[in-house]
């Protein structure tokens, strides 16, 4: 007896969940009691009613993960219940690839197999859930809109309630093989709210329009790659009267569709920075015309009309929008040869003729159009959507009235049976409440209510509320819209999301409405805590516990860049974040695995995809370099070998791909997405020589040629040593402007040399001896100690880690805590209680974009080393030294995870002592002053 998969109705429809009830029976003294399974992109598994846990964990199109968990406790003598909700996105996404809907499980008792999934199982479509609404984006997909008045969640916890259902129908394994899960399940903690910061009512200000274009456009397309086409989108507005107004578009181009457009042949201009733009239409209709010119990474177009009277479109029914086109299309390479557009450039022989958008520009010429076979695509009436998209509702709408918060409105921050009554508005359209949790989490909300039936409940979450100004997540949907049942009831979402801030608004509001519950299921990666840091200097203590807070935030089955707005597993992201686990937390199973899974990334391009898993084909070439470097400083620290004989075959074949763009002169000429940081540096076009990946390749193949000599490679180690050195070779040949006495940031075959230099181009030759000639190295170290005024600094947190470990190697130890605590406390300052992605004036006009992201975390590392004063003299800890900062703090305590066991310190300069506890085996070496009283334990393996 074998399981199956098994599914109701077609694999294939979009954003569907389905419901399933199985059935075992347990014999009396049963001990071990334990399920596997897996599922098509999310599910939640309960037994007998009580939530066991989710999964499953990413995968690649080949290999998917079983989950095996202990039911053991949940299960009762005689009949059980295996109850399973699953959800099918039917798209891909940054983290998830396109599969048919499905569900597999067995249950074993002692060794006993006590059922499968097959036939028997009994399922429903759980109709509640609403697979037409606004994506969250193309990063993360769908987001719960849920009608609890068409489906109860929890029926299948009666199975009575079920013997209606369906049998289940056997499908289609969406995967070559299965393999147990080689990482473990979430760490699971109920959040709740800390304080309820606004009870306000609200005016509705502007229509908020959404149009899924992606079926119009391009029928049957399920991934999540970007598109780069020609096209337009349009409708007849409808005015009520004569009237000035504003139409505005919330997302940048990274996030939806947005451009100029026409009234009547009147052009208006849009920009990814300029967004809004007025304007005065009379009674009566006006053809509306969007071109849409460019790189689009969604194919959503969400706007805002913000007019006080009443628009309608189309004819107000089924014929709203259409879309005309493509006519004419752009296909990015990923081979590092094919140009990479950023934007709509229609050049050469890939582009194909179509019409001219003033062909479109009035209603007379639009009807003889509409008429021409082919012309356009009227977009599904379920492909609409108004006033659904949460983040343009909580951005547009306008406070009326502020109500005074009292102790008796705070029943929906405790777990307890006091409950916050919330009345109908007085004045405006919707109330509603601001929940601050305190800090950043992540995780899945579970809420309790009673309201009338109809009643809206919709939940928009944001990071950072600075000065009682939202920073709303633009390009994000970050929410879920819920719309109750009659009564008492609790739903449980099924939409992972990064908040601090709850926006709760209740819309279509009869009656008083009582929330008892509002909490968050916090679930993130078991970091063991093993790692802590604690001194005198408070401020860096802060530092610290915001960067540990921060990396814990971005574990989930692989290193995840944010918890907010794409929660995706960047592969260049995760080395750093792996320096950083492997510092303060010493998972390092969950280190391995992202190594591993990497590999899927080589499925997208040679050159290895930027993240995976997806079919958004993108290559950055210093996320692959960062693969290679991370496979090497994991076997280091850990003494696991076995991973480079695993590895070295994929990681032989992306630095062969790479070394087939190395020209004669030694220089890496790449058409890619070739980004080292996020600041204005001069690389053009994505297409020429980068300084700085170039050294960081150069480093690889150094790697590469070390991995080699171990698995007895001579050809393959001889290969690797040749192009190292040409690359460096073609550094100092090419790349050193002899005017300003230092390296250019790149050179492009077309525009020439760069006009900028910069740290991060000089961090990264340095850091990875990419500089042949030492008089340049020495100048080198000179502007890592003192830019140039000219010089490009760091945009990110992520760059400043380079540079960091740059200061550290020439001595500058004293530069780094100075510039940790001025540019962290400044986050700091803002209120946030996380690492930030960028930092104020990298991200146009906004102070950042992520406030939570994993590859900022890096302090913790430089607050080991320079305070609490352990540093590793072997990269595996086997021999360590530690040696007092020469610095203000008085005393310090903390703990380092290795591969051999915790090393624990502690010391006090007043009272000048010191007590180190340590895994046998560790050679320390201490440097401590004369007259200091030192203990020194060794702790045994058991």
């Amino acid at each position: 007896m074998e399981m199956k998969w098994i599914w109701a109705g077609d694999a294939c429809e979009e954003n569907v969940r389905v419901c399933f009830l199985g059935e075992f029976v347990l014999a009396e003294g049963t001990e071990e009691v334990n399920i596997q399974m897996c599922a098509s992109t999310r599910y939640i598994l309960y037994i007998n009613g009580k939530k066991i846990g989710q999964g499953p964990i990413r995968s690649g199109r080949k290999t998917g993960y079983l989950d095996r968990w202990d039911i053991g406790s949940a299960c009762v003598r005689g009949e059980n219940y295996v109850q399973i909700r699953v959800w099918s996105y039917g798209w891909s996404t940054y983290q998830s690839l396109f599969a048919g809907g499905g569900v597999c499980y067995r249950v074993e008792a002692g060794g006993k197999l006590l059922a499968v999934s097959d036939g028997k199982v009994r399922c429903a479509k759980d109709t509640g859930h609403q697979s037409f609404a606004p994506k969250r984006n193309v990063n993360l997909g769908f987001t719960d809109y849920y009608d609890a008045r068409c489906f109860d969640i929890f029926s299948f916890f009666h199975s009575e309630e079920c013997s209606r259902w369906e049998r289940a129908e056997e499908t289609a394994m969406p995967f070559q093989n299965l393999e147990e899960r080689p990482v473990l399940p979430f760490h699971v903690q109920e959040i709740f709210p800390k304080r309820l910061l606004h009870i306000q009512e609200s005016a509705k200000t502007a229509l908020c329009v959404s149009v899924n274009a992606r079926t119009a456009f391009f029928p049957g397309r399920r991934d999540a790659d970007e598109t780069i086409f020609l096209g337009y989108l349009g409708s007849v507005i409808n005015c009520e009267r004569d009237m000035k107004g504003t139409i505005s578009f919330p997302n940048r181009s990274w996030n939806g569709l947005l451009g100029s457009f026409c009234i009547d042949g009147l052009l208006y201009r849009v920009t990814d920075r300029d967004r809004s733009v007025e304007v005065e239409l009379t009674a009566g209709p006006h053809f509306f015309l969007l071109l849409l010119a460019g790189k689009f990474d969604d194919l959503y177009c969400h706007m805002e009309f913000v007019f006080p009277g009443t628009l309608t479109f189309g004819d107000g029914a089924k014929r709203q929008f259409f879309a005309a086109g493509p006519y004419k299309r752009l296909y990015s390479g990923t081979d590092g040869r094919t140009r990479i557009y950023n934007d709509f450039e229609p050049t050469g022989e890939q582009m194909e003729d179509g019409i001219r958008g003033e062909e479109l520009f009035s209603l007379d010429t639009f009807d003889k159009f509409e008429k021409q076979a082919g012309g356009i695509s009227w977009i599904e009436e379920k492909y609409v959507y108004k006033d659904s998209y949460l983040l343009s509702m909580a951005r547009t709408e306008k406070v009326v009235r502020e109500c005074s918060v009292r102790e008796d409105n705070l029943g929906i921050l405790w777990n307890n049976s006091r409950v916050t009554r919330v009345c109908p508005p007085k004045q405006g359209d919707f109330k509603r409440l601001l929940l601050d949790f305190g800090d950043e989490y992540v995780g899945t909300f579970t809420f309790t209510l009673r309201a009338a039936a109809g009643t809206v409940l919709d939940i928009y979450c944001y990071e950072n509320n600075y000065a009682d100004q939202p920073d709303y997540t633009i390009g994000l949907n970050n929410g879920i819209r819920y719309i109750c049942r009659e009564g008492w009831q609790t739903y449980a979402c099924m939409t992972r999301i990064g908040v601090r801030y709850a926006l709760l608004t209740l819309r279509s509001q009869t009656q008083e409405v009582d929330i008892r519950r509002f909490s968050l299921e916090y679930a993130v990666y078991p970091m063991s805590g093993q790692a802590e840091f604690s001194c005198s200097d408070y401020e860096l203590n802060r530092i610290w516990d915001m960067c540990s807070h921060t990396h814990q935030l971005c574990m989930e089955d692989t290193f995840t860049d944010c918890p907010a707005y794409e929660q995706a597993y960047w592969i260049g992201d995760a080395q750093l974040s792996s320096v950083i686990n492997g510092c303060i937390s010493g998972n390092y199973e969950l280190m391995r695995h992202n190594l591993c899974f990497a590999v899927n990334a080589l499925e997208n391009t040679s050159l290895m995809n930027a993240l995976t898993p997806t079919d958004w084909n993108t290559s950055i070439p210093m996320w692959a370099m960062n693969w290679c470097i991370a496979v090497r400083d994991y076997a280091a620290l850990t003494n696991d070998t076995r991973i480079i004989a695993e590895l070295y075959p994929r990681l032989k074949e992306m630095l062969t791909a790479y070394a087939d763009l190395i020209t004669d002169d030694g220089l890496l000429l790449i058409s890619s997405w070739n980004l080292i940081d996020w600041a204005d540096l001069d690389i053009r076009d994505n297409q020429g020589v980068v300084t700085g990946q170039q050294a960081a390749l150069s480093y690889c193949y150094k790697i590469g040629e070390d991995f080699a000599e171990r698995m007895n490679d001579s050809a393959g180690q001889r290969f690797f040593g040749e192009c190292r050195y040409k690359l460096i070779r073609g550094i100092e040949d090419y790349l050193w402007d002899e005017t300003r006495n230092c390296y250019y940031d790149g050179l492009n075959p077309e525009d020439g040399y760069s006009r900028t230099a910069s740290i991060q181009t000089h961090a990264l030759l340095y850091l990875y001896d990419a500089i042949l000639d030492p008089k340049r190295r020495e100048q080198t170290a000179g502007y890592l100690k003192q830019p140039p005024e000219y010089f490009v600094k760091a945009g990110s947190p992520f760059m400043l880690y380079y540079v960091y470990e740059c200061l550290y190697k020439i001595g500058e130890h004293g530069r780094i805590l100075d510039d940790i605590r001025d540019k962290w406390l400044r986050m700091l300052s803002f209120d946030a209680n996380t690492c930030w992605e960028v930092f104020p004036g990298f991200y146009e006009e906004d102070r950042t974009r992520s406030y939570c992201h994993s590859w900022s975390a890096s302090p913790v590392l430089f607050l080991q080393r320079l305070i609490l004063g352990i540093r590793p003299l072997k990269e595996d800890f086997s021999r360590i030294c530690i040696e007092l900062p020469d610095a203000s703090v008085t005393w310090c305590r903390g703990s380092v995870p290795t591969v051999q066991g915790t090393i624990f310190l502690w010391w006090n300069r007043d009272e000048k002592w010191l007590k180190v506890r340590a895994p046998e085996g560790i050679e320390a070496e201490l440097k401590i002053p004369d007259g200091w009283k030192v203990e020194l334990t060794e702790t045994w393996a058991e």
